[in-house]
Parts: C-alpha cells; structure tokens; sequence
C-alpha cells in the first residue's frame, strides 16, 4: 500500500484547502482582493455602506491557476476517485459518450470541492 492509499479523505481536503489559503494569501499580499459593497443594517434604521473583501471574486480570478495547480490536482484526482466529489453525468456534446476523463473533469470537480462543505 503506497502513501496515497492510506491518506484519509480528510487529510486530502485539508491538503486543498491548505493550498487555496496559502495562494490567496499571496494574492491578497499583492494588493489584489477586490472588494464589494455590502449595506449594513441596524434595527430600522438605514444602513452604512461598508467594503469587505471579496473572497470569493478573488478565487474567481484565479480560478485557471487553481485548477491546474499540482497540489490542488493531486488532491482533487484522489478525492474524486474516493467518492467524496460527487458529479453529475457529463456527457460530450459531439458524441453523447460519457466524459470519463479527469482533465475534462477537473475543473468541475476542482470547483465542487470549492464549493462543498465536507
């Protein structure tokens, strides 16, 4: 049994996860987070318009970078071949044949393990 074999599936999102904090680290150390504006409200009063960073435009940004990162790659491969990342059927457009694979597949999965709470 080699060290990929005996990796829990929490272990393997944890390695994920890791990754996407330590590049949108480097990222927002860079100056690029973007903002949005959110509207706070107290009671009934009219609420202050405040920035906060935008998290989620900055994985958007970045989202071709992620997908074909190494780590991230390794990661998700193993993850969808466990059973934790769930897709739907995809089938190809030309031919109907299902798409079995991984690199047609990866940024779907890549963006289910983005999304998921495990």
């Amino acid at each position: 049994m080699n060290q990929d074999e005996t990796i829990t599936e929490g272990q393997l999102f944890l390695k994920f996860a890791r990754e996407i904090l330590r590049r949108m680290q480097v990222w927002s150390s860079t100056g690029e987070l973007p903002k949005k504006r959110i509207r706070r409200y107290v009671g009934n009063h009219v609420g202050r318009v405040q920035e906060e960073p935008d998290y989620r435009q900055l994985i958007e940004n970045h989202f071709g970078e992620i997908v074909h990162d190494p780590l991230v790659e390794q990661c998700t491969r193993q993850l969808l071949a466990k059973g934790v990342i769930r897709l739907l059927p995809t089938c190809d457009s030309t031919t109907g044949q299902p798409i079995t694979d991984f690199k047609r597949l990866r940024p779907m999965a890549t963006h289910q393990l983005l999304v998921s709470r495990l």
